[in-house]
């Protein structure tokens, strides 16, 4: 049973112009942000849990991949350890189950899981490009439920050349592979980069992301929609 409630109270003011050399941000009033976010307390007997194994495509076992189950509301996780297990506990329900590393393909599956359920689901990982990624630490991932900080390997050698929607490609719960952008399985998202908000198309924010390095991203953080409210995007870069 959910105990607790979140309270988010935003002001934000910000115009956004484009150029032949890209996007141009130009802040026309400050932007705060109230978020009193706290980790969700759950009956224990309402819990399940899925674990396994994340390796690559050769077997070998890939270490502090975020391992997330989401829904539209609340969100579950954990880093896979250096022999590449991991253990998810979440609420009973239905996710989907997300596994990702800097330089591979995203793994997605939907997955159900009983009280007292414990499954166990093995991840193979793909190299993007069909090459052995080289070994770093990957991206630093905590959770609370209903929000998450994923601090971000920016130096990380698969990043190398790329750029935040890269980055965005491996955050959990973002989706901007379509014509929208999606998080917490919602298109009601409100965007913000470095506490200013982002309020333009998506053809304009995609072209946006993709003018930012990976090198100068530091952090991306998610905050679930509480009923009618939108999902919250934070980014976070060292510009």
């Amino acid at each position: 049973m959910v105990r607790k409630v979140v309270l988010f109270i935003s002001v934000l003011l910000v115009e956004f112009a484009a150029s032949a050399q890209g996007i141009t941000i130009v802040p026309i009033g400050t932007a705060s942000e109230t978020a009193s976010v706290i980790d969700l307390k759950f009956d224990a007997e309402d819990m399940g849990r899925v674990k396994g194994m994340v390796t690559d495509d050769r077997g070998n076992a890939i270490a502090d991949a975020v391992v997330t189950m989401t829904n539209d509301r609340l969100i579950f996780g954990s880093q896979s350890k250096k022999q590449g297990s991991f253990s998810v506990g979440s609420y009973f329900g239905s996710y989907t189950l997300e596994v990702s590393s800097p330089g591979y393909a995203k793994y997605t599956a939907e997955v159900d899981v009983g009280k007292g359920e414990v499954k166990t689901i093995d991840v193979k990982l793909t190299p993007l490009d069909g090459k052995p990624v080289a070994a770093a630490s990957g991206n630093d991932f905590s959770c609370k439920s209903m929000s998450y900080f994923l601090k971000v390997a920016s130096k990380h050698p698969a990043y190398e050349g790329k750029t935040l929607l890269d980055v965005l490609a491996d955050a959990p719960a973002v989706d901007i592979g379509g014509s929208e952008l999606k998080v917490m399985q919602s298109s009601n998202v409100q965007v913000y980069v470095d506490n200013k908000p982002l309020v333009v198309p998506f053809d304009v924010m995609s072209q946006y992301f993709g003018g930012v390095a990976a090198s100068d991203v530091r952090m991306v953080r998610v905050v679930s929609g509480v009923a009618e409210s939108p999902a919250m995007l934070y980014i976070t870069t060292s510009k």
